[in-house]
């Protein structure tokens, strides 16, 4: 007996120990109060709106409508303004999600993981301003910039009410939006029986949810200035798939003038044709797995109890445009994500999005447009990616990473995991800094700006070793944009207490180019003069002008040339010699370049020391 109370006794301390060597999160700050503020009160086209005392010094207008609902006969419609008469608007709760699987993606209840919520009624925006007091909020030439935020999550995934914007609009003294847009395939849909000779282009486009985008700037035109802001100065920054949605109104002809500086966090220039959007993926013109055509099967399959594509290819063809058109509307959002296949990210679906239909989007692929001298909305842009962008979704992914007891976790193979990030990552950085900076400055603009994110101090134990797993992922510049760590990315390990200070150093740093570069597009050396001096991308022999941030643990922040481009990932790959196999080796070359203007079959057939000619590329491209 007295043994077995020694054995309890040391499994409860070692218990307590790895209690303690777990990482916590941080604490969540102290709601806010849902009350209007009569200070607050705003008079818009619409009518009186009043907000609420928000944090940072300001008020803040939750759940605004910015266009009609796109339900019933507007669904898969362009957006339509608003219609409603004059009327108060006590602005103190963010509107409906749009309709998505509940994931990692949001702050929702753990049991809905996975299911369908929301709500099509979701055109809602949000608006932060320094508490003026009454009478006094800035006008005419007074007038502050504004800055509208554009959510991520894959196009599929996401809400604006996960992003507090109060500091930015607090600390440094301009107009803070942030805005949903129509997600998956109530966002983006295009199919031949949705058409209607009879609509307008914007209708027939697919491209709902940046038209959503468009309408909510065309909001922020006409309303802004009651809030203090100037229409005449507005950047649009956006992360991961907001970044892909500033890209998109940069080549939008429809958005033209509605905005003035653009900030790409982690975004990309990669679009969809017409055919990938529609078509099967057996077609003579193949279709992507989540295309219009694949999901209408689906859905065949699903409500019909048909038993395979043949079936469901023979009902479909005794169908008019008329019957499929009414069969689509009268699904519920709900049955139409349920059909969509799902990435390696939980609950974002496998969609084309964003479409070029050829009149919201141009039919070229973007690359083309946005290296043609006056052939897109040419501004003034910031661009950068994070060093790991992939490691947050390799730390999430079974396949690499191992968890016990939902708490201890490791690579299964380290070795690997870190080069498989690298080589991801840094292709994802070379599309989306080095090309897309050289296409910019090709046609042009030398006002480009260029950046990476390498902070990377979370939590490192021998039970969960996060820091060198996560390191700088995903997604994790954001709270450092807007100051907000208690936020959404706040999970154990990721933000600790003994990174507070350095973390808050880097923080009001990258705040102050942000709003520097709001206020004259041109980040330079912060809003105060006190930072390095953030200089235009110039792409040379010595690679591309671009800024570093970092604590000055690993080098502070720093202005460096970076070399890394496609072309150099190639010839590093096929000298690597810690590569494990030849099969992985061939896998990360298929990986990187299928399906684009890099891909060479003869260098593929000869790549290392062995080559890959009995290794069929059958994968699909990033």
């Amino acid at each position: 007996m007295r043994l077995w109370n020694v054995l309890l006794l040391i499994a409860i301390v070692c218990g307590l120990f790895i209690w303690h060597q777990l990482p916590k999160p941080l604490p969540e700050l102290e709601p806010l109060a849902a009350d209007p503020v009569p200070a607050s009160a705003r008079q818009l086209a619409q009518g009186r709106v009043t907000g609420l005392q928000h944090r940072n010094n300001t008020h803040a207008w939750l759940g605004i409508p910015y266009a009609q609902p796109p339900t019933g006969a507007l669904r898969w419609r362009a957006p339509r303004p608003l219609e409603s008469p004059p009327q108060p608007l006590q602005a103190t709760a963010f509107g409906n999600l749009c309709p998505q699987l509940g994931g990692r993606a949001i702050e929702i209840d753990p049991d809905l993981h996975g299911q369908p919520v929301g709500d099509e009624d979701c055109l809602y925006l949000n608006v932060w301003a320094p508490r003026f007091d009454p009478g006094t909020t800035p006008a005419g030439a007074g007038r502050l910039p504004v800055m509208v935020w554009i959510h991520g999550g894959g196009n599929s995934v996401g809400a604006s009410d996960s992003y507090d914007l109060s500091a930015l609009a607090g600390q440094h003294q301009l107009i803070a939006v942030s805005i949903n847009y129509r997600l998956g395939p109530m966002g983006w849909f295009s199919h031949r029986a949705l058409k209607d000779a009879g609509a307008s282009a914007e209708d027939n486009s697919g491209n709902y949810g940046t038209l959503d985008i468009v309408r909510a700037l065309e909001w922020v035109r006409d309303n802004i200035s009651a809030f203090g802001g100037d229409p005449d100065n507005v950047t649009v920054f956006g992360e991961s798939a907001g970044g892909v949605n500033v890209v998109t109104l940069m080549v939008a002809p429809k958005a033209r003038g509605l905005f003035h500086r653009a900030i790409v966090q982690s975004g990309s220039t990669r679009s969809a044709s017409v055919i990938e959007a529609e078509n099967l993926v057996d077609a003579a013109l193949p279709g992507q797995p989540g295309s219009s055509g694949e999901v209408l099967l689906a859905l065949l399959m699903r409500d019909h109890g048909l038993p395979d594509r043949i079936a469901a290819r023979h009902r479909l063809a005794q169908m008019s445009n008329a019957d499929i058109a009414a069969y689509l509307r009268g699904k519920t959002a709900a049955d139409i994500l349920q059909t969509y296949p799902l990435t390696s990210v939980g609950s974002m679906l496998q969609i084309p999005a964003v479409i070029r239909d050829g009149s919201v989007l141009p039919q070229r692929p973007f690359p083309e447009v946005l290296a043609t001298p006056g052939g897109y909305n040419t501004v003034p842009v910031i661009t950068g990616t994070n060093r790991d962008e992939m490691k947050l979704f390799m730390f999430f992914d079974p396949d690499y990473v191992e968890r016990r007891f939902g708490l201890l976790l490791r690579a299964k193979d380290a070795p690997a995991y870190q080069r498989r990030a690298s080589y991801l990552s840094d292709a994802w950085r070379a599309r989306s800094v080095h090309d897309l900076g050289d296409q910019l400055y090709r046609s042009g603009n030398h006002q480009v700006f260029a950046y990476r994110f390498d902070w990377d101090e979370e939590a490192n134990s021998v039970f969960a070793p996060i820091n060198t797993m996560l390191g700088a992922a995903h997604g994790l510049e954001i709270p450092f944009v807007m100051n907000r760590f208690e936020g959404l990315l706040n999970k154990p390990g990721i933000f600790t207490e003994g990174t507070r200070d350095s973390r808050e150093a880097l923080s009001q740093a990258m705040m102050s180019y942000w709003a520097a570069f709001a206020y004259d597009g041109t980040p330079g050396t912060g809003r105060n003069d006190e930072l390095p001096d953030w200089e235009p991308w110039r792409d040379d022999t010595d690679g591309g002008t671009t800024i570093v941030f970092d604590t000055p643990h690993d080098g502070g922040i720093r202005i460096v040339n970076d070399d890394l481009t496609l072309a150099s990932i190639k010839q590093r790959l096929a000298r690597d010699s810690s590569i494990a196999s030849r099969e992985e080796r061939c896998d990360y070359y298929v990986l990187l370049y299928k399906g684009t203007a890099h891909w060479n079959t003869e260098e593929y057939l000869n790549l290392g020391l062995e080559g890959c000619a009995d290794i069929p590329p059958e994968h699909n491209t990033l």
